[in-house]
């Protein structure tokens, strides 16, 4: 089943954008701060701007223009800007810890986010680990970490940072449904499985997390747990087109063609041309004694890099 893991939805960590930072009000512009609370990107950045033009080394400001140029993924200018901030703070000295933190830690782990999204998996997980050491964030700069690691495809790595933020936020649903998912990807099915419980037991109406689940019950071969998790899924939301999906394939998987095939002529009138579910409408109309269907749904399947159905095309189709 693992040729099915491009359906296969979890839920990885989006990009998440602090918006808010501490700033001392007789220094920085109200109107840039202002702007930035408003999720006015566009004109903190300008107000931004216009305020380092005559205050250069302003550290807040470096930083408050770095990270509204993130939310307006200007990635290259948000991490020059976050640099510079970084730069000019090591210099600075802070009244508190609680200051360090916020002020040293922000910008590493901003600049985290905009080396990942230039694809500067090194330099980001550099950035996230900065993070953790000033305490800022610890717990997303640690699932953010894990991610540079899987881009990678270093999954024991991530892995083990997605347990670590897990120790310091244990109900943390992102980084246990993340775990869950690289863990079924390594074939760790049994941990995987653990992974959802826990997280199904947080989030009872997660309609991934139980597909999800169900997923991993079928790489594990336990077809009818797969189906009671799959059945909850659409319980919640009938219209989940992954699950309608994998509810298909478990019939197919039990030798129940004519339930199976419901499902995927839903999929197919949802999203038509698809590759993979014509695959298996192809199978299932030959298993049913609908050749010709069959075979045409093989033939769209194979042209479209689909070739599972290769015995009953050989055989069926001519």
């Amino acid at each position: 089943m693992k040729r099915l893991m491009k359906f296969f939805t979890h839920a990885f960590c989006c990009l998440s954008i602090v918006v808010s930072m501490a700033s001392c009000q007789q220094v920085l512009p109200k109107e840039a701060d202002a702007y930035r609370m408003e999720q006015d990107f566009e004109a903190a950045d300008s107000a931004y701007s216009a305020f380092l033009q005559k205050n250069i080394s302003n550290k807040e400001a470096w930083s408050g223009r770095g990270i509204a140029r993130l939310n307006l993924q200007h990635y290259t200018e948000a991490e020059a800007d976050l640099s510079e901030a970084i730069r000019i703070g090591a210099d600075k000295t802070y009244d508190t810890k609680a200051d360090v933190k916020m002020f040293r830690g922000i910008d590493f782990f901003h600049r985290g986010i905009a080396r990942y999204a230039q694809g500067n998996m090194p330099g980001a997980r550099e950035d996230y680990t900065q993070s953790v050491f000033y305490g800022y964030n610890a717990t997303e700069a640690l699932v953010q970490r894990s991610l540079t690691y899987a881009q990678e495809e270093k999954y024991s790595e991530c892995i083990n940072d997605l347990t670590e933020a897990l120790k310091l936020s244990p109900n943390d649903t992102l980084a246990l449904s993340n775990r869950a998912y690289y863990r079924s990807l390594v074939g760790d099915n049994t941990r995987a499985i653990a992974d959802y419980d826990t997280l199904i037991k947080y989030a009872p109406r997660d309609k991934s997390a139980w597909l999800n689940r169900g997923y991993t019950k079928i790489q594990s071969g336990n077809l009818n747990g797969a189906l009671i998790d799959i059945e909850k899924a659409l319980e919640i939301d009938a219209d989940y087109i992954n699950a309608v999906l994998y509810h298909g394939i478990i019939f197919y998987d039990l030798g129940r063609y004519e339930e199976a095939m419901k499902e995927f002529d839903y999929c197919n009138n949802r999203d038509p041309g698809q590759a993979k579910v014509a695959y298996y409408r192809g199978v299932c109309f030959i298993r049913l004694g609908k050749i010709e269907q069959g075979c045409e749904q093989l033939t769209f399947a194979r042209n479209n890099g689909i070739y599972d159905g290769d015995n009953e095309f050989r055989k069926y189709c001519k």
